[in-house]
């Protein structure tokens, strides 16, 4: 059995957030975001007996990302890093989870663009049963499952992430895969 624990924090200047039109010019927008993971990630291999075998396999996975900051292109050639960015004058937080852009400066809010700000949270798991019924002939049966959680908040509360993750409608497939081995 092994279990892994794995927690990230990230901050980047430049995060590319999209391509809008705003007053008839394409703008290459970025933001500093900061994102932060975490990750559980749980094997057990059980073997019952030397013809079978039960393997698990666990991982529920949360990340957030918070944007600020946001900036266009304006040099991207540029040898200094601040040069390749203009900051937009003004920008405001609506609440209908988009931001309005004042682009030219002059004091009026030209375009709102969406909030990327993201909770993601998953779980994968599978569970595979093996069993050789005489030598050389297998019989698999596997069980996938999984669960998603999208928000487009930005916050991140960890572990009960998670369980909100553990709560939701799940996808589960079941597998059956048998092997008879011919001898002659």
């Amino acid at each position: 059995m092994s279990v892994g624990l794995n927690y990230s924090w990230n901050r980047d200047p430049a995060q590319w957030v999209g391509n809008y039109s705003i007053l008839d010019t394409t703008r290459y927008v970025v933001a500093e975001i900061e994102q932060k993971t975490l990750s559980l990630t749980t094997r057990l291999n059980w073997i019952l007996s030397p013809s079978l075998s039960i393997e698990l396999y666990a991982s529920p996975f949360v990340s957030s990302g918070q944007y600020s900051s946001y900036r266009q292109v304006r040099d991207p050639k540029a040898t200094e890093f601040d040069s390749r960015f203009a900051s937009f004058n003004h920008v405001v937080e609506n609440t209908d989870g988009t931001d309005s852009l004042d682009v030219n400066g002059d004091g009026t809010l030209d375009d709102a663009i969406g909030r990327p700000d993201f909770n993601f949270g998953q779980l994968r798991s599978t569970l595979v049963l093996r069993w050789e019924y005489r030598p050389g002939s297998v019989i698999y049966l596997a069980w996938q499952h999984g669960r998603q959680r999208f928000l487009n908040d930005g916050s991140f509360h960890s572990f009960s992430d998670i369980g909100d993750v553990l709560r939701q409608d799940s996808d589960n497939t079941l597998l059956l895969k048998v092997n008879y081995w011919f001898s002659f």
